[in-house]
């Protein structure tokens, strides 16, 4: 008698069926936009300094809209608890500071909706800079 037969598929357990023997469904792997899934999944930072890179290279510091108090004003100590703790989470256009810590090493403006990850602006944090 010879090795047992395997039958194709796994029948039904993992969503395979008998024309998938992978015991994976095929899935669709477009998104809005025309986008491919792999193209989906990270966000990119076009540098001014570098061009468009990959989320994964920078550092996100965070607000770049609040100002730091004044440590000499009569309610510092409240102020900067406000400034260190408190944070609002806005929704839309919102302002922030990205490091590139893989490439140039600039600290950067970026304005990002914050619904889609879209990246609106681009600049340096030093407004005395400028890209090559």
């Amino acid at each position: 008698m010879g090795p047992p037969v395997k039958p194709e598929g796994d029948g039904g357990r993992n969503g395979a069926d008998a024309k998938n023997s992978g015991g994976v469904r095929e899935r669709d792997t477009a998104l809005a936009g025309g986008r491919t899934r792999e193209e989906g999944l990270t966000m990119r930072i076009p540098c001014p300094y570098c061009g468009a890179r990959d989320a994964h290279e920078f550092s996100y510091l965070g607000d770049a809209t609040l100002a730091r108090p004044d440590p000499a004003a009569p309610d510092a100590i409240d102020a900067f608890a406000a400034y260190v703790y408190e944070r609002s989470n806005p929704e839309g256009p919102h302002d922030e500071f990205w490091y590139h810590a893989a490439g140039c090493r600039r600290w950067l403006k970026v304005t990002r909706n914050t619904r889609t990850h879209e990246i609106l602006a681009v600049g340096f944090a030093r407004a005395e800079e400028t890209a090559p």
